[in-house]
Formats: C-alpha cells, structure tokens, sequence
C-alpha cells in the first residue's frame, strides 16, 4: 500500500512537504473554529436528531478526528494554492 502523504502534487510536492508550511498552531485553531461552528449550529437546531449528529460530529473532530481534520484541510489548502 502506497503512502499518500508521499505521493506527489502537480508540482511535484508531497503533502508532508505542504504541510511543512502550516503550523501547529494554525492548524489546531483551524479545528477549534471548526468545532466552535458546530457547536454552535447545533445550538441553533431545533430538530432533535440534526442537534444530537452536529454534537457528535463536533466531539469527534474535537477529539480523534483532529489529527485527520488538520491533514485533509492542509491537503485541500495546498491542493487550492496550487491553481
């Protein structure tokens, strides 16, 4: 199995290289804004079951997703910047 992180851009960046350029810092208030919305979204939904989703999406990115959410966003940012 290939490693994506290695594979290569159209510049011929990886994404290791990519996320080189966003620091922790950038990357963990990029999660807790993200979380934040969420949050607050589910504060402002009346529908049971859409609240109860938009709370468990909002811990799991707060929690274990928040390594994935930081890599798929650096991802996105460098793959945006590249156009």
């Amino acid at each position: 199995m290939s490693d994506l992180n290695q594979a290569p851009d159209s510049a011929g960046r990886s994404a290791e290289e990519h996320q080189e350029g966003w620091d922790a810092a950038q990357a963990d208030q990029f999660v807790d804004e993200l979380v934040l919305g969420l949050e607050r979204a589910a504060d402002g939904e009346s529908d049971p079951e859409i609240k109860s989703r938009l709370r468990g999406a909002a811990m799991i990115l707060a929690t274990v997703g928040r390594h994935v959410t930081t890599e798929v966003a650096a991802k996105i940012i460098s793959h945006a910047m590249d156009f």
